[in-house]
């Protein structure tokens, strides 16, 4: 049986003409955000406020704009002359949205340019795939602009912020907790973004669960600008509240066929009205500065020819809560960079509240209380963290652990997560860099329990950053600070004890994580990786679904290895999980996607009991055996990731493949409903929502003595359904390939005109995965010619003539005429921000031919890729590799035959596409033109030169590639019987 597919939903482009206020009172479910003016906070005072923002956006979690900024900046400051004139000649990095690649630029050519990236688009072409959309993104803030920002907005609101107090001395909470770490180990994320009609923002949420701020500074007027006529700049925000995120990531899951956490997709206006959720809606202009709730996704689009923003993000006590609780484990599933640091936030955050405690003379203020509150919260984190750390008391602690002093630099090898103390790293695997440096294979414990490793699997030694007795040490000493520190008039006793960590280890009643790595690694089985041996058996239950599929044989002498998996037969014995009622075995993979069980769950307790016991199970035999049996339906649709392309080269998953979907069991429990609101996971998802939203956020006693504060015009809580709405189902049976079509889906390439109006949600088969094992890069031979080096607009090939209605081409900058700063390999289009850093890519031998790469203590960069989230991107990771390896991707992975003249038509066609001629911001891309490089610099010739490419109009461009990727995904389904999607 072919495995099933969601088709993705297709990227659309909002039409520069779309009327705003129209749209918000045409969509029953999109809402005007809450807005409050500037002058307000001056006379209510800033606490007030400051109540205000804990309870509107931290706690209720809505966003929140404050207007009226726009008069107060200094215009002449604030502008592109002042730009040109003090910053013109840096070189920095605009994101090309269109063939996701980083192009280096100057910031005047830049803006020079804007007048003409925005005039290319119209009523009648926006939606052409070829425009360019140059977006000067994640940029570095000027230092003058800090400045004039920082006395204009509220204190506790701004970046890096040490203290709220307003007193020289006043003992107060920090405004922003990334001021705790030493300076060399702060993330600099105070960052600017310039961009033009068409360039925006994909559906994202902060990165860590902080707190997001954006205000925009400049924006062009409409009027004219060195004699050219400009658009009035602006930008359109779709946001969400914090506490539909479920219902939101559910949404994005089994309707659009995208992952909220992967944040690559734009989602269309379309989608966003048939959405089962409320969407805060607004226009954000010259002097409006949005307050961005944790957790809560949102996306922007930019309009007009030119706005310019000034973006950051905060830590607080409530945000690091909700990192270590929802935003890391979901980022650890798709490896996402954690740049913040959280838990080496705690530390050092306790640290200095500890000596403020100390020097503290006046304890009834209410900044001092606010102090009290922060400093009990970050305890209760900072004991998690210990106890999860905390060895077995029931088996012998590890000897001969290894001390790294702390640097804050250590990440993980796979989920590259930052490491705060203990990790697991592989004596085997290790490797030298060109420098010197030891290029060591280093495994977070979250990882390893969840099955991820060095190919290795066990024999890995422990790693500690702090002697165990310090952290204790400093553990005890804050602890009974805390319990010093007076209780708040209103409770009659403090219901916050903390015992000594000793205590709260017999009290945990669950194994802690070091605990799960001590068993495990004494469970798992050593693989030689001078020897690499494949399993006899697939340990994934999908694949044992296909009749056709010819299982091997096991050995007699292997037979004692194996046990026989409840649900998908024959599997080794440490990759199953054994009942302790009924004895029964259970792999992982099954649990995963049938049961939404994770590895954790089922290894942290002490006597599991399996689904069956738990009446659960889905099978027909254990329904036949005991009717009483429900069987069980999957809470969430899982799509899959395929992180192995992001990981470490070293890296595998033995214990879960967590690049297959969970289709199949929806499939199986009968989740396959006309529309997708009507499944039982989002009415699920929606009545927890909604139960949540029933809780009325109050302050906490410390804040609550001026009463409460609330937000104006803020009277829109319960979300309404329209139920005309119709929304793509999940399971329907529409097409003859393995795609799950949705009953309204548009398919674009079945639309003879993509400017006709649809009320559905417009859709686009999704590309093939290449095979996991083809991850080397190939380089393709380019013709010399299509390269220009004189910086002049590069001429039609085969003697085209470029189309006179083509606005004329931009000059390319002149200052990075030289081809400074260019890196990329001739024919390979590099995703710059998803290229891993030089730990990552540095290739060294361990045994034999086997390339190995990645470190532990080699400094990331202190500034994140994407302060807005759409900057380091898997899906557009997973685009670099698909290109790179385009050939290998089209072979079939099975041994029925497929046709040659199609492998071959294909292959070629993705060859060719390979060719570019130099970077150009123009006003409309010509046919010839691609960005995969990024500066106009002489080329080496290449040995094997493809013949030059004929051009092509748009019309017969788009016909070409809709017939390639066709054929791409017949070739897939029709080659490959079990694709994991079963």
């Amino acid at each position: 049986m072919p495995g099933l597919q969601l088709p993705r939903a297709a990227f659309e482009p909002i039409s520069p003409d779309l009327d705003f206020t129209e749209l918000i009172e045409s969509t029953p479910n999109f809402m005007p955000v809450t807005r409050i003016p500037a002058h307000a906070i001056e006379e209510q005072g800033i606490e007030d406020f400051e109540k205000l923002v804990k309870l509107h956006v931290i706690q209720a979690g809505k966003p929140l704009v404050v207007e009226g900024y726009g008069s107060k900046l200094e215009k002449w400051i604030f502008s592109p002359r002042w730009l040109k004139d003090n910053h013109g000649s840096k070189v920095e990095f605009a994101r090309d949205l269109t063939h996701k690649t980083n192009v280096p630029l100057t910031i005047q050519h830049y803006l020079s340019s804007m007048g003409g990236l925005t005039d290319q688009f119209d009523a009648t072409n926006y939606k052409d795939p070829s425009r360019q959309r140059m977006y000067l993104k994640d940029i570095d803030c000027p230092p003058v602009w800090h400045e004039k920002l920082r006395s204009l907005l509220p204190p506790f609101l701004y970046y890096m912020n040490g203290s709220v107090g307003g007193k020289e001395g006043e003992v107060a909470a920090a405004g922003d907790l990334m001021s705790s770490l030493p300076e060399e180990m702060r993330a600099m994320n105070m960052m600017c973004y310039i961009g033009h009609e068409g360039t925006y923002t994909p559906a994202h949420r902060e990165m860590c669960a902080t707190l997001g701020h954006n205000i925009m500074v400049e924006a062009s007027t409409g009027g004219l600008e060195d004699g050219k006529p400009t658009k009035p700049g602006s930008s359109i925000w779709f946001m969400t509240e914090k506490k539909d995120l479920k219902v939101v990531s559910e949404y994005w899951l089994s309707t659009l066929g995208h992952d909220i956490e992967i944040e690559d997709h734009f989602a269309q206006i379309n989608a966003w009205k048939s959405a089962p959720f409320k969407t805060w809606v607004v226009e954000q202009k010259v002097g409006d500065f949005i307050l961005i709730p944790p957790l809560a996704p949102h996306q922007v689009w930019n309009r007009g020819t030119r706005t310019m923003k000034v973006a950051w993000n905060r830590t607080t006590a409530e945000t690091l809560d909700l990192a270590l609780t929802e935003a890391l484990p979901r980022a650890r599933m798709v490896c996402r960079d954690e740049q913040y640091k959280n838990k080496a936030i705690i530390y050092f955050s306790l640290k200095k509240y500890s000596g403020l405690l100390e020097r503290a003379t006046s304890r009834d203020k209410l900044r001092y209380r606010n102090l009290q509150t922060d400093i009990k919260r970050l305890f209760a984190l900072f004991t998690q963290i210990l106890l999860s750390e905390s060895f077995s008391t029931r088996i012998p602690e590890p000897k001969n652990v290894e001390l790294i002093p702390f640097s804050s630099n250590i990440t993980c090898s796979y989920c590259r997560c930052n490491i705060f103390n203990r990790f697991l790293t592989c004596p085997s695997c290790i490797g030298k860099f060109p420098d010197g440096e030891d290029d060591t294979y280093d495994i977070c414990m979250d990882c390893f329990v969840m099955g991820r490793s060095c190919a290795c699997i066990s024999k890995l030694r422990w790693v500690e950053q702090f002697r165990w007795k310090d952290l204790t040490r400093d553990h005890e000493r804050w602890r009974n600070q805390i319990a010093k520190l007076p209780i708040p008039k209103s409770r009659k006793r403090d219901t916050e004890v903390f015992e000594p960590l000793s205590v709260e280890q017999e009290k945990y009643e669950k194994k802690t994580l070091a605990e799960i790595c001590q068993v495990e690694l004494k469970r798992r089985p050593w693989t030689d990786i001078k020897k690499p041996v494949k399993d006899n058996v697939d340990d994934d239950d999908e694949d044992h679904r296909d009749s056709n599929r010819k299982r091997r044989k096991i050995t007699k002498a292997d037979k004692h290895k194996y046990s026989r998996c409840h649900i998908c037969g024959p599997t080794l014995n440490w990759k199953l999980e054994t009942c302790s009622q009924c004895n029964l075995h259970w792999c992982y993979g099954s649990l995963y996607r049938a049961f939404d069980i994770m590895p954790m769950t089922v290894l942290e307790v002490r006597s599991w009991k399996c689904p069956r016991c738990e009446r659960i199970c889905p099978c027909a035999n254990c329904k036949r055996r005991d009717p009483t049996i429900e069987g069980y339906v999957p809470t969430e649709t899982r799509i899959g990731h395929d992180t192995k392309k992001i990981a470490d080269i070293r890296s595998v998953e033995s214990l879960v493949d967590f690049s297959h979907s969970n289709l199949f069991w929806l499939k199986k429990s009968g989740e396959h409903p006309e529309t997708s609101q009507d499944s039982r996971r989002m009415q699920l998802r929606i009545e927890e929502a909604e139960k949540a939203k029933l809780d009325e956020p109050v302050l906490d006693d410390h804040d609550s003595d001026d009463g409460e504060v609330r937000p104006e015009g803020d009277q829109n809580n319960d979300i309404n359904l329209d139920e005309s709405l119709i929304d793509p189902a999940l399971m329907g049976i529409g097409r003859q390939t393995s795609f799950v079509v949705p009953q309204n889906a548009v398919f674009r390439e079945d639309m003879a005109d993509r400017y006709q109006p649809t009320e559905g949600i417009t859709f686009e088969y999704p590309e093939p995965e290449q095979p996991a094992e083809q991850n080397k890069p190939q380089e393709f031979p380019v013709d010399p010619n299509l390269f220009q080096t004189n910086g002049q607009a590069p001429e039609a090939v085969n003697g085209g003539e470029m189309d006179e209605d083509e606005p004329e081409d931009l000059p390319v900058d002149p200052r990075l005429d030289d081809g400074a700063g260019s890196r990329r390999k001739r024919g390979i289009e590099i995703d710059d921000d998803f290229t891993l850093s030089r730990r990552s890519i540095s290739r060294i031998n361990v045994s034999g031919t086997r390339k190995v790469a990645t470190r532990r203590s080699q400094p990331n960069p202190m500034r994140p890729d994407e302060l807005e989230g759409s900057g380091s991107d898997q899906s557009e990771g997973e685009d670099m590799a698909e290109k790179q390896t385009s050939q290998a991707m089209l072979r079939p992975r099975s041994s029925r035959p497929a046709k040659k003249t199609v492998k071959k038509s294909v292959a070629a066609k993705t060859l060719k596409s390979k060719a570019a001629p130099p970077t150009k911001i123009t006003g409309e891309v010509s046919q010839t033109e691609e960005m995969g490089e990024s500066i106009p610099a002489a080329q080496p010739e290449p040995k094997s030169p493809l013949e030059p490419i004929p051009e092509m109009n748009g019309s017969a461009k788009q016909t070409t590639k809709t017939k390639t990727a066709k054929l791409q995904a017949m070739g897939w389904v029709e080659d490959d019987d079990n694709d994991g999607w079963a």
